[in-house]
């Protein structure tokens, strides 16, 4: 990685997230911010300001929603690690240090499309609530098929092997000692499903995973396993000069999975990504969030019909980060809480090893 040395070992393992990240990962990420509440003249609605200070950055928010001051505060870290993921934090210091009145729209102009796409994704997706990722369901022995098929093919410079299916992880292969940060997965996440380019051929593209290291570049060959496919493959190299091995190492995964009945198996799996929450089993349920913070993986069903419209998913979205916010307050948490709504009841409560929020049918 350009600006970083990294280990050659060449001890491989399966990962998802730091180890000990997920375990914190509701707390402050340490920023300093500072907040003001009130009136814009002229209007008689309120509305919120939150500044979050990233040295040499300064980020603002401002908010009708009915959003706490926390969960504004991790959206706008959220922009500001995308920020450095594009440009690292060294050049960021560098440009500010030479000239403080620089406009860094210059060396942002063409990537609106991935602040926008994580926006949308901060007020849908309940990973980035949860500070998790979901998996594709799927059988344990093709799922470590899979993996050691990818570890065949692993090469020296290889740092990180992820295979995603869309939105859901499949499996994260990482060099022994190196840990990926569930904020560097999410914007690993918005950079393959903020373009369709990389659907056209294999991609190579700069990236730093701000949570890893932000100092300096790491490179993504970034591609999908068939062009029609949901299946896409991000091999991360410390080697920007490392496309063609990075590209021969996809070909010997592929050749290796081909042989292997774990590929049907996986094409198989993509027909069904999703659970309803019938099949839970459990009456008047409508819907559910669950993390294993030991892992660092979540689970939830696929929406029911009575949250299939946008404004009914956002709505929904809104009452789970009311509820986990309650849940992780900085100086008085919560271990449960019980609201009742005009449309449903909520249940959440939170343990050393879990967290949960589920929807039931409103009690008449």
């Amino acid at each position: 990685m350009e600006g970083d040395s990294q280990s050659a070992s060449a001890s491989w393992e399966n990962g998802t997230l730091a180890p000990g990240e997920h375990l914190r990962s509701d707390r402050a990420d340490s920023p300093l911010p500072g907040l003001v509440e009130g009136t814009e003249p002229g209007e008689s609605d309120g509305c919120k300001v939150v500044f979050l200070t990233k040295s040499p950055l300064v980020l603002v928010g401002v908010s009708r929603t009915c959003q706490s001051d926390k969960e504004l505060l991790r959206e706008l870290q959220y922009i500001y690690y995308q920020i450095v993921s594009l440009l690292t934090l060294t050049q960021l210091n560098n440009i500010f240090k030479n000239k403080q009145n620089y406009d860094l729209r210059r060396l942002l102009a063409g990537s609106e499309y991935l602040t926008d796409n994580l926006l949308t994704r901060l007020e849908r997706d309940p990973g980035l609530l949860l500070s998790a990722v979901t998996c594709l369901p799927l059988a344990s022995s093709t799922r470590d098929t899979v993996s050691s098929s990818l570890q065949a093919a692993k090469s020296k410079n290889l740092v990180f092997s992820i295979l995603l299916a869309g939105d859901r992880l499949v499996t994260l292969l990482r060099k022994k000692d190196q840990f990926l940060h569930h904020i560097d997965l999410h914007l690993v996440f918005n950079l393959v499903g903020s373009s369709s380019s990389f659907r056209e051929g294999e991609g190579w593209t700069p990236i730093c995973l701000p949570k890893f290291n932000t100092a300096g570049f790491f490179h993504a060959h970034i591609s999908y396993l068939e062009p029609a496919s949901e299946l896409c493959l991000i091999l991360v190299s410390t080697d920007r000069e490392d496309f063609f091995n990075m590209s021969d190492c996809k070909k010997r995964f592929m050749e290796r999975l081909s042989k292997r009945s774990a590929y049907p198996a996986l094409k198989e799996a993509l027909k069904s990504p999703t659970y309803s929450v019938e099949q839970v089993g459990i009456p008047e349920l409508r819907h559910f969030l669950y993390k294993s913070k030991s892992s660092g993986l979540y689970t939830s069903p696929e929406f029911p019909d009575v949250y299939k419209s946008d404004c009914e998913q956002e709505r929904l979205m809104g009452l789970y980060q009311d509820l986990h916010s309650s849940l992780h307050h900085p100086t008085r948490p919560l271990r449960y809480v019980y609201r009742c709504g005009d449309t449903e009841n909520l249940l959440a409560w939170v343990s050393l090893g879990d967290q949960m929020i589920v929807v039931f049918n409103r009690i008449s």
